[in-house]
């Protein structure tokens, strides 16, 4: 292990082991509430913190995205880990205004009920996180007005995933049966907006077969995001290209309807992160008065792609929406506001000229969990404006 990853693993651990205090002590104090001598109770459950987070520290410390990793660590160890993870931390966000409500209401018998009744609240949110809510992506229509769409371009229908992130928590059943989803939509074309891979090219042939499973009447477009050049410069797009899909790197396809008539400019541009990115290049060959929609996996870009002034819709992901949101109120209420001012769904710029819609991505990076935060397969239709949507 570097030094880099050395430092790494001590801040997540540490992080980790001091926001999972809360559920350890409160055990701690029930089991003395029920005779468990307190020195005993409170020795006891710091051990099984340090225990119950030993499956982090070796996933730390054996970072091995680029190659294959074993499915029965994974299904048996890893991801009951992560439910474990995700329920203490919500137990660390709750269990101060549960403590202090049953405190007054009730006094000390209500105290002990609600904290028991708390855990297992806690225990089922970390197994939706983990194990529902993750693998559970429902179809997302997103209906997108375009001033000066051509009436034979109206409904033109765009099916999306993003962030797919394919490795040891997305397992291939499900990628197949994602796809399959998609493809049953009917979408004039799919596109697939970047960071396929979380790192390196051990899990690059699942990209392959999530691509080959994927089909449209008008294609399938693809481009790259920061994860996939993170351990690898070619396999990804290779994988897709392998599958069936067209990889727009600073370029842009037009594409129409079967029984012909005005196409739709579709533009993909590479990676920003690595300094790939060309908004100009990808413009380049859009024939004028065509409406055109951009590819761009981060939407910090929109600001610079909307100002070209020939776009008027732009889709991207990146975000994840940070994974967690209030649920019913994600859109306003989710961690990935923290960085992103559009961090999902759709908007609009301040001159209301072109549409930006964030995808939430459809895999994890990070811990592998989701609440609040829903991975979906979008499908976004082109309507003709009712009214200008600018002065």
């Amino acid at each position: 292990m570097d030094a880099w990853r050395k430092r790494f693993t001590r801040r997540v651990v540490g992080g980790t082991l001091a926001s999972q205090l809360p559920i350890a002590l409160t055990c701690a104090a029930l089991a003395a509430s029920s005779g468990t001598p307190a020195t005993v109770a409170i020795v006891v459950a710091i051990l099984a913190l340090g225990a119950l987070n030993t499956p982090l520290y070796l996933r730390l410390r054996d970072w091995r995205d680029h190659e294959r990793r074993s499915l029965a660590r994974v299904w048996a160890v890893e991801l009951p880990y992560f439910a474990y993870f995700a329920g203490s931390v919500f137990f660390a966000l709750t269990f101060a205004p549960v403590l202090l409500v049953a405190g007054i209401v009730g006094g000390g018998a209500l105290v002990g009920a609600s904290m028991r009744a708390l855990l297992i609240v806690c225990a089922l949110v970390g197994f939706y996180s983990v194990f529902v809510r993750r693998l559970w992506a429902p179809v997302a229509p997103v209906v997108v007005e375009i001033d000066g769409l051509d009436p034979a371009l109206e409904g033109f229908t765009i099916a999306q995933l993003s962030d797919v992130h394919c490795g040891p928590y997305m397992p291939r059943w499900y990628l197949r049966r994602l796809a399959r989803r998609m493809s049953s939509l009917g979408a004039d074309v799919c596109v697939l907006t970047g960071d396929m891979i979380t790192e390196g090219e051990g899990y690059t042939d699942d990209v392959a077969e999530l691509a080959r499973h994927v089909t449209a009447p008008r294609g399938v477009l693809a481009i790259l995001g920061n994860h996939d050049y993170f351990g690898t410069t070619d396999g990804v797009r290779l994988a897709l290209e392998r599958g069936g899909a067209k990889v727009l790197r600073n370029e842009g396809v037009a594409v129409a309807r079967a029984d012909g008539g005005p196409a739709l400019f579709i533009a993909g541009i590479d990676d920003n992160w690595t300094g790939r990115d060309d908004v100009a290049r990808a413009l380049a060959e859009k024939p004028d008065g065509t409406t055109c929609v951009f590819l761009a996996h981060d939407p910090s870009l929109f600001d610079e792609i909307a100002s070209h002034g020939s776009v008027s819709l732009v889709l991207s992901g990146h975000t994840h929406a940070g994974q967690v949101g209030v649920p019913f109120v994600t859109h306003r209420f989710n961690l990935g506001r923290i960085k992103f001012a559009r961090s999902v769904g759709l908007s609009r710029s301040n001159d209301g000229r072109v549409a930006l819609f964030v995808h939430p991505g459809n895999g994890t990076s990070g811990p592998p969990v989701r609440f609040g935060v829903a991975p979906v397969i979008a499908k976004i239709t082109l309507v003709r404006a009712r009214t200008k949507s600018h002065p």
